[in-house]
């Protein structure tokens, strides 16, 4: 790992969360499988990713909380373009106490949008929270740890009055690879 210390340790073919280290990282991105802008017609330049940054500190044996930030980018063609950033409390958890079996994350915290429609110039901001929270499996890549996971993420946002309301869903799905080092 980059860090030089091992994330994990093994007892009886359990593994278990490295004790002794006591800050884990986690960059990951996937796709998004929501479409979260209305009236779309360039359907055939569309890109669609959702990403994130996180920093942990071991709780215990098989628990993991920090901070995250993680949002999306959707863009279609030349015609717009969105942002969604959401920075929040963070709870990752092993299930069954030890870090091979799958595990459940949840996230808590403030969100904004940011739209932009470049056919007629307009940009708008939205800002609110955002609650996530995702499943998936750990793969074990020597001493490091890599996460396959889904995530649904639901927004509560607010625009101003003078802007128009752009978004056409309140949440989003995602297929998130992660590396935890």
């Amino acid at each position: 790992p980059i860090t030089g210390e091992s994330l994990f340790k093994k007892n009886q073919n359990k593994k278990y969360l490295e004790p002794k280290k006591k800050w884990f990282s986690s960059i990951g991105f996937g796709p998004s499988l929501t479409n979260n802008i209305k009236k779309t017609k360039n359907i055939s330049a569309n890109s669609n990713t959702a990403i994130n940054f996180s920093l942990y500190r071991n709780y215990n044996t098989n628990t993991l909380v920090g901070l995250n930030l993680n949002g999306k980018y959707q863009e279609n063609g030349r015609e717009n373009n969105l942002f969604i950033h959401v920075l929040s409390f963070s709870y990752l958890t092993f299930i069954k106490n030890k870090i091979q079996d799958i595990f459940v994350t949840v996230n808590l915290g403030p969100a904004r949008s940011t739209y932009n429609d470049l056919l007629n110039g307009k940009i708008s901001l939205q800002h609110g929270y955002s609650f996530m929270y995702g499943i998936g499996i750990p793969v074990f890549l020597n001493e490091t740890i890599l996460t396959f996971g889904i995530e649904y993420s639901r927004l509560s946002l607010k625009n101003r009055t003078d802007d128009y309301n752009f978004i056409e869903k309140n949440y989003f799905i995602a297929l998130k690879g992660s590396f935890l080092f």
